[in-house]
């Protein structure tokens, strides 16, 4: 229990030549609006032209095909990199597309709930490649944003070693600004609610920076549309 509260308050604001305490903080003007304008007027191609020249700026692998062809483009990708292969229970994945890798890789994992958590997570453990659907992808950052859900456990993409995240163009908006607006339009926020915006990396010791050091050593996007 805090004691002396107003007393510490009123002294606090004696400091700042306040005659009363306000009842609530001062409302902040910001003096500009650069966090909506940004690319507010960005075509869907400028958006894609920024987002994919800020992804290979981090070292983020760029792929792109269209709908129909998405199951080819992930089973050359994979091929690549080997399996196994865990899938978030997404449509655009858990359909044709786990058909077409169970062919082509013989351990392809699509997220279960029904297994249980621990099952779930023993097969992104072990897996070479991790496949999840962003929610949404930020332009300027290079951004993609991913929701953990029952069909989708965060540890789709942070504990296998390679990361393929599938975007969808039409979801590309300019900053975390649209982003945020689109968390508050939410009925119920997930679980956790993840920002990847490129491989795991870290420079804390002598600045030398190390990448792979606390999740995916390597991060792709594939950008449907």
């Amino acid at each position: 229990m805090i004691t002396g509260k107003e007393q510490f308050i009123a002294r606090v604001s004696g400091c700042l030549n306040r005659t009363t305490v306000l009842e609530k903080p001062t409302e902040f003007i910001y003096p500009h609006d650069m966090q909506h304008n940004y690319l507010a007027e960005a075509s869907a191609q400028e958006l894609l032209d920024t987002f994919v020249t800020n992804a290979q700026t981090v070292g983020i692998g760029i792929h792109q095909c269209n709908a129909t062809d998405l199951g080819t483009t992930i089973i050359q990708i994979v091929q690549g990199l080997g399996g196994p292969v865990v899938l978030a229970n997404d449509p655009l994945l858990a359909g044709e597309t786990a058909e077409l890798l169970g062919h082509e890789i013989d351990d392809c994992h699509v997220w279960n709930p029904d297994v249980g958590r621990e099952e779930n997570m023993t097969k992104a453990e072990g897996a070479k490649v991790g496949i999840a659907v962003a929610e949404m992808a930020l332009a300027e950052s290079a951004t993609s944003l991913l929701f953990s859900y029952p069909d989708n456990g965060r540890s789709v993409t942070l504990l296998p070693e390679n990361s393929l995240i599938v975007i969808r163009v039409e979801s590309i908006r300019p900053r975390l600004t649209q982003a945020m607006e689109m968390l508050l339009e939410q009925e119920t926020l997930p679980s956790s609610v993840n920002f990847v915006s490129g491989p795991s990396s870290t420079a804390d010791i002598e600045l030398v920076r190390v990448q792979g050091v606390h999740g995916p050593l390597e991060l792709s996007y594939i950008i449907v549309g």
